[in-house]
C-alpha cells in the first residue's frame, strides 16, 4: 500500500485501519478527531483515550497499535522501495503501550528503523514488539523476532536511526519466553527480567488486533482487506435531513425497492429476538467500550465458548461481528436470497451514552448474480421526533457484505456458509454526534 503524499502537511505515513473510543491527532497545533480510513503524517502526535485504541497500516505494510491513554508521534516515516537506504522510520511513544509489526522497512532496512521512548532507544531485528513506557521506565515484549534496547545518552540520542548498540544494549529474542526488556532513566545499561507486568498485562490489546496484526504477519499482500466496516454518504446534519436522504434512496428502482417492500410488509415494531434459529452462527460483541449493561465483549464471544468462533473482521464504532469457524464459505452464484431478521440490538448514541433503539420495517435482500446486496429498517427510539430509517446498499465480496459510498448509512456484514444466516452492523449519523447504531442477525426466508 503507497499512500501519496499531500499538498498540504507531512508526507503521508499510514492509514488508520481501525479506531475506538476517544482517538485524536495533534497536527499543526490543532487537537483533531481521528477515523477510521483517516492518513497519518509524518509529524502527527496520535492519541487516545481511555479504553480507545488506533491501528495504523504504514505505507511500508507495518502494523501499528497504539493502545488506550497512550501518546505516540509519527517523526518520520519514508518508504522507498527503489532506494531503501533512503527509506526512514522513526517514531516516539511518549507515554502508555504500543505494538509495533515490521513492514519492508523492517524487512529490507532494519537500521532504518527506531522507537523511542522518555528513557530508551528500541531497534528491532525484524520483528513484532509491544513496549510500555511511562517517564522513567520502558519495558518490552516481543511475539516474533528480536529487538535491541538501550538507555538515552549522549552516545544513544533520540531521533536517531536504528538500534543504539555497545555496552549499555541489551537484545531480547521470542525464543526467550518469559522474559521482558526493560530501561530506566539514569541506568547505565538495558537488562533483561522476569519481574514487573509485562505490556499486555498493562493495558490488553483490542480484540481487533490480533486479527488485524496476524494479517500482516502472515500475507505479504497489503491489499487484503481488514477491518471491513462499509462507506456512506455523508452523515446528515439534522434530523430532518436524514429523513430526506433516507427517502431520496428508498425511491430508487432495483434491489433498494424489493428491501422496501419486504419492510412495509414488516411495519410493527420486531421483537429483539424471534428465535428462528436454535443457534445462530453469527453473532455479535462490543469492543471494550460501553461496558456497562449490554452484551457480552467480542473476546468472551470467542475465547469464553466451547463452540469454535472467529472474530468476523466486521465492525462498527459500537459492535463487532463473531461468527462460527467453517472450513469453507460456499454461496450460491445466480438468484436472490430473502432475509427475515430474528435478533437485533439497536442504540441512539451521543457520544459515549447508547439510548435503547427499536426496529420495524426490516428487509433484507442479496443479488448472487449481482453481487449486491440492500437493506431497509426503521429505527425508533423516545428522544427522536420520530423513526429514522436506516437504508443503503453496496457490494459482495466472499461473502462479505459492505456498503458503498452512494449508501446513506454505512453498512457491513457477512453471510455464512450456503448462506443461510447473515450479520450485519448498521451505523447512521442523524444530525452530528447522533448516531443511530445496531446489530442485527438475519434467517434465510425458504418460502
Amino acid at each position: 500500500m503507497l499512500l501519496p503524499a499531500l499538498a498540504w502537511g507531512g508526507q503521508v505515513a499510514g492509514q488508520v485501519i481501525f479506531a475506538t473510543g476517544e482517538t485524536f491527532v495533534m497536527r499543526d497545533s490543532q487537537r483533531l478527531p481521528l477515523d477510521i480510513d483517516a492518513s497519518v503524517r509524518e509529524g502527527d502526535r496520535l492519541e487516545t483515550g481511555k479504553e480507545s485504541h488506533i491501528h495504523l497500516r504504514m505505507v511500508d505494510g507495518a502494523f501499528v497499535s497504539l493502545r488506550s491513554e497512550s501518546a505516540l508521534s509519527i517523526d518520520s516515516y519514508r518508504f522507498e522501495p527503489a532506494d531503501p537506504a533512503a527509506s526512514r522510520a522513526n517514531l516516539t511513544l511518549h507515554h502508555g503501550v504500543a505494538r509495533s509489526i515490521s513492514g519492508e522497512i523492517g524487512a529490507r532496512s532494519k537500521e532504518h528503523f527506531r522507537l523511542d521512548t522518555p528513557v530508551a532507544a528500541i531497534g528491532i531485528r525484524g520483528t513484532d514488539f509491544s513496549v510500555y513506557t511511562g517517564n522513567d521506565l520502558s519495558r518490552l515484549s516481543v511475539r516474533r523476532g528480536g529487538v535491541v534496547m538501550a538507555p538515552l545518552s549522549e552516545r544513544c540520542l533520540q531521533l536517531g536511526l536504528g538500534p543504539c548498540e555497545g555496552p549499555s544494549a541489551e537484545e531480547l529474542f521470542a525464543t526467550q519466553q518469559g522474559l521482558l526488556l526493560e530501561a530506566r532513566r539514569d541506568a547505565s545499561a538495558a537488562h533483561l527480567t522476569r519481574q514487573g507486568q509485562s505490556p499486555d498485562e498493562y493495558s490488553p490489546p483490542h480484540p481487533a488486533e490480533a486479527y488485524l496484526g496476524q494479517r500482516r504477519a502472515h500475507s505479504p499482500n497489503h491489499r487484503e482487506p481488514t477491518l471491513i466496516t462499509g462507506q456512506s454518504l455523508p452523515g446528515a446534519n439534522t434530523y430532518e435531513e436524514a429523513l430526506e436522504q433516507a427517502e431520496r434512496y428508498m425511491s430508487q428502482t432495483g434491489l433498494i425497492a424489493e428491501a422496501v417492500e419486504r419492510g412495509n410488509a414488516a411495519s410493527e415494531i420486531q421483537p429483539r429476538d424471534r428465535g428462528l434459529v436454535a443457534s445462530p452462527d453469527v453473532m455479535w460483541g462490543r469492543w471494550s467500550d460501553y461496558t456497562e449493561g449490554f452484551t457480552a465483549q467480542v473476546s468472551r464471544l470467542i475465547h469464553g465458548s466451547s463452540q469454535d468462533r472467529r472474530y468476523a473482521a466486521v465492525g462498527n464504532s459500537v459492535f463487532a461481528l463473531v461468527e462460527t469457524e467453517t472450513p469453507e464459505r460456499r454461496l450460491p452464484e445466480t438468484g436472490k436470497a430473502y432475509f427475515n431478521l430474528n435478533r437485533y440490538e439497536a442504540y441512539i448514541k451521543r457520544g459515549s451514552d447508547l439510548e435503547t433503539a427499536s426496529i420495524s420495517h426490516p428487509g433484507l435482500v442479496v443479488d448472487f448474480e449481482q453481487q449486491r446486496f440492500a437493506a431497509r429498517m426503521d429505527v425508533h427510539a423516545h428522544s427522536l421526533p420520530g423513526p429514522v430509517p436506516v437504508v443503503g446498499g453496496g457490494d459482495i465480496e466472499d461473502g462479505y457484505l459492505q456498503s458503498d459510498g452512494k449508501s446513506p448509512s454505512k453498512l457491513a456484514g457477512v453471510l455464512t456458509d450456503g448462506a443461510g444466516e447473515a450479520g450485519l452492523l448498521f451505523e447512521y449519523q442523524i444530525e452530528p454526534g447522533v448516531d443511530a447504531v445496531g446489530a442485527t442477525h438475519w434467517v434465510l426466508d425458504r418460502e
